[in-house]
């Protein structure tokens, strides 16, 4: 990235390898300290597709029992209120199919794990970020709200989600690694997850992510990332045992109440187009989990397009004369660093 642009490097990538970040169950933003100057929008959009090929049992081992592919969009909105503070919304369709010999026998919708895809709007997703530190490291608490737009099915393989409300409070960090490494840089969020209560049971989360960034030339970046996730309390699925274990009532609740933990490492890219365009994708995979459904590939791909103040000025005029935009242009510093924009645009996971 050019070192006069304005806006911030590893930012624009951020949000364009922030967005890899996302998938069905439920859909989060994490790992983007790196926050738009002050009136900055960004619309993104991404496909993404996982398939599941095992489960896990509460020991970590495997079992084919059936086949799970999942298709979701979605469409995301990014808004810099104020140079330190950044607020983003945004909601996935998820269609989802199961395909084997062990489908759930739903009483209200018998036909949901018989080898159809199905699929609805999942959960708004609302992340507000304050920024407290811009160098050298970038320091960005932020809360998470995570709210079903509606009563949907959570009782399947298949199911679009877990139809939970879910609020989350933690900490970006981020850092370039000059002097040493100029055009690398790196990334990582924390968050603990408050989710609501099911059969009067605890089973809060701990989420974490991680991103090593390299930008190849200016436009072109690619970088290393993980997800870890860590669920305090729910249910564990014996092996062997799992789910003769458990009550009527019990098994019918196990998705939402599965004590999952896993870690999903990955790699991404993204490119810059302009100024105002960046595409994005990556592929994760899993290399441990627990209690729940074992990722054999998650590929996304999608775009970011932002619009700086200056750009949604032009053409406006005020008192009399066009708007020139003064207060960015008053702005010699913006706390953000060469290559920043470029990282905040990119970076999404299948959950």
């Amino acid at each position: 990235m050019p070192a006069n642009r304005g806006r911030n490097a590893p930012s624009a990538f951020s949000l364009a390898l922030g967005l890899l970040t996302y998938v069905a169950a439920p859909f989060d933003v994490s790992a983007q300290a790196w926050l738009p100057p002050k009136g900055e929008l960004s619309i993104s959009s991404l496909y993404q597709n996982v398939f599941i090929r095992e489960h896990a049992a509460s020991n970590g081992a495997l079992s084919d029992v059936g086949h799970i592919w999942s298709s979701t969009a979605l469409m995301d909105v990014t808004y810099g209120v104020a140079d330190n503070f950044a607020v983003r919304i945004g909601i996935p369709f998820v269609e989802a199919k199961y395909k084997g010999p062990t489908p759930h026998k739903n009483p209200t919708n018998p036909l949901i794990d018989y080898g159809a895809y199905h699929g609805g709007f999942q959960d708004f997703n609302i992340n507000l970020r304050y920024n407290i530190r811009r160098r050298p490291l970038v320091i960005a608490p932020f809360f998470t709200a995570i709210i079903p737009s509606h009563n949907y099915q959570y009782f399947a393989h298949s199911a679009i989600g877990r139809d939970l409300r879910e609020f989350r409070m933690g900490v970006n960090l981020a850092r370039r690694l000059d002097p040493f490494l100029r055009k690398a840089y790196v990334q990582g969020s924390y968050s603990y997850g408050f989710v609501e209560r099911v059969l009067n049971t605890s089973h809060n989360q701990s989420n974490a992510d991680f991103e090593i960034g390299y930008f190849l030339t200016r436009r072109l970046a690619v970088s290393a990332l993980g997800i870890f996730q860590y669920t305090h309390g729910g249910m564990d699925y014996l092996y062997n045992v799992f789910p003769k274990n458990l009550t009527t009532i019990q098994f019918q609740h196990h998705d939402q109440l599965g004590r999952v933990v896993l870690f999903d490492p990955g790699v991404s890219a993204a490119y810059e187009i302009n100024k105002s365009l960046y595409v994005f994708g990556s592929f994760l995979t899993k290399v441990y989990a627990v209690n729940g459904h074992a990722l054999s590939r998650g590929l996304t791909v999608g775009m970011t397009w932002t619009r700086s103040p200056k750009e949604m000025m032009i053409g406006r005029v005020v008192d009399g004369k066009p708007a020139l935009l003064a207060d960015a242009s008053d702005r010699t510093d913006s706390g953000d660093a060469p290559g920043e924009p470029l990282a905040r645009r990119c970076f999404c996971r299948p959950r």
